[in-house]
């Protein structure tokens, strides 16, 4: 009966991960297309761009996120949710990508 409870659990948690993983990757199609100005009027200022070839420039963002153990006081480890967006030569978003990064960390475009 543990073993029963014990993979129905980890089963939960493996298909909320892959839910959450494809709410994120949603979030970040939604701005294919859209603007460098539409990117950054809801973004903010990037952390840093990059020229690449033909024209096209690549578009940084990235958020450390530090793990606290409340009951030790002390931060335990940290991550980086890094975002890129890749814009052509006509300033349009064309493809992203993302790592390290949680549907909360990733915002969906606004639609006006």
């Amino acid at each position: 009966m543990k073993r029963l409870l014990l993979s129905l659990v980890v089963l939960t948690a493996i298909m909320s991960s892959c839910t959450t993983y494809k709410k994120a990757v949603r979030a970040m199609d939604s701005w294919n297309g859209c603007s460098k100005q539409e990117l950054f009027s809801q973004w903010g200022a990037p952390n840093d761009v990059f020229p690449l070839d033909d024209g096209e420039i690549l578009i940084y963002y990235g958020n450390t996120h530090f793990h606290h153990n409340v009951a030790i006081g002390t931060t335990t480890g940290s991550e980086t949710c890094k975002m890129q967006f890749y814009i052509n030569d006509s300033e349009k978003v064309y493809s992203n990508r993302f790592e390290n990064c949680g549907r909360k960390y990733i915002m969906k475009k606004k639609r006006r």
